[in-house]
């Protein structure tokens, strides 16, 4: 493993409690690298720290007009909707672009995004039901 070159990729660190073992790991095998993705901040000795930017309101809103190819029905709810300052990831952000590519209409909190995102995927599920 000394001699390889290898890339540790590990998703959803704040996810379970490792970070002694990932320290001691990479503290051991120096010459992999290691990229590491938290929603919350990673301890120093994981070494390089790099943020993503914040999610505002104004960034949600231009993310969704893309996944959504400012299609037209996007446009018109785009700026119309309170939720924009609600939003706090991407996957709100799909969410949203999800619900509106079945034409329903975009919630006005975050606790109606995931309340009429279940709804809509209960009814979904229950179409195709035989």
């Amino acid at each position: 493993m000394s001699h390889s070159r290898f890339v540790l990729l590990i998703d959803g660190a704040n996810e379970v409690q490792m970070d002694k073992e990932l320290s001691d790991f990479l503290a051991t095998h120096p010459s992999i690298g290691c990229i590491v993705t938290s929603q919350s901040s990673a301890p120093r000795s994981f070494g390089d720290i790099a943020f993503l930017p914040e999610i505002t309101g104004d960034f949600a809103r231009s993310l969704f007009l893309t996944m959504r190819n400012s299609a037209p029905s996007a446009l018109a709810v785009s700026d119309s909707s309170r939720i924009w300052e609600d939003v706090k990831s991407g996957f709100d952000v799909q969410l949203l672009a999800s619900l509106n590519e079945r034409t329903l209409p975009l919630p006005e909190s975050r606790l109606e995004l995931f309340s009429t995102s279940l709804e809509a995927a209960y009814s979904k599920v229950a179409v195709n039901e035989p």
